[in-house]
């Protein structure tokens, strides 16, 4: 779905997208969604999810049996909830590639040189709040005291492929970059449509289930 996706979110912090026809689009202040990062959490416990290919389950299987792995995600770690739910739902399982004990995770705050965010690794899965992909993968692997010869990291972000190309790119590890394009992050007007449509349902259901919490997001309350 549109709403609720990155491409919603990239478009509803402000970037430009480009239409089926390629045209830029840009979001008008009446679509912008109030108290956005707190109502994420909820999109990601309601909304559904699946595999961007049908083979991709099994190929990453395949890879996890022969090599390290992890999931590397922007998302913050109070979406690991809907996140995980989802994952396994899909047929993806981080667990056993955890390079930690299964009983363990760690959580702490990292400085990527621009923010100051929450970083926590459990269950093979990294939830990195937006943080510079590069230096993240760098520090934990510090902290977990891995060194590794080569690394294949795979992203649909071109900003996080280039954040980890240029973290990487002077350090003896191989790092090798693939940036998946196999998301189409165009924008219609009907996904707009839906989009705007779909805010108004959720301030709504807000409203009627948590009129409290609903009143103050209107409000542009957030906490």
């Amino acid at each position: 779905n549109f709403f609720g996706g990155d491409t919603w979110y990239n478009w509803q912090r402000g970037e430009t997208l480009r239409s089926v026809d390629g045209k830029p689009v840009t979001i008008s202040e009446e679509d912008k969604m109030t108290c956005l990062f707190s109502k994420l959490g909820t999109l990601y416990e309601l909304g559904g999810y699946h595999a961007t290919e049908t083979g991709a389950v099994a190929l990453v299987a395949k890879l996890q049996s022969r090599f390290d792995m992890i999931a590397l995600t922007s998302r913050s770690p109070d979406y690991r909830g809907g996140t995980e739910r989802e994952l396994k739902r899909a047929g993806y399982n981080f667990l056993d590639a955890h390079l930690l004990d299964k009983s363990k995770a760690l959580a702490y705050l990292f400085d990527d040189g621009k923010h100051t965010r929450a970083v926590s690794y459990q269950n093979g899965i990294v939830m990195s709040t937006g943080l510079n992909k590069g230096e993240v993968l760098d520090d934990l692997l510090k902290r977990l005291n891995r060194t590794y010869s080569a690394i294949y990291f795979v992203d649909d972000s071109r900003k996080n492929i280039d954040d980890m190309d240029q973290k990487w790119a002077n350090n003896s590890t191989n790092m090798t970059v693939f940036h998946y394009t196999g998301v189409d992050k165009r924008v219609s007007t009907e996904d707009i449509r839906r989009g705007r449509n779909a805010g108004i349902a959720l301030d709504k259901l807000m409203e009627a289930a948590f009129p409290h919490r609903g009143q103050r997001f209107s409000e542009g309350k957030c906490q």
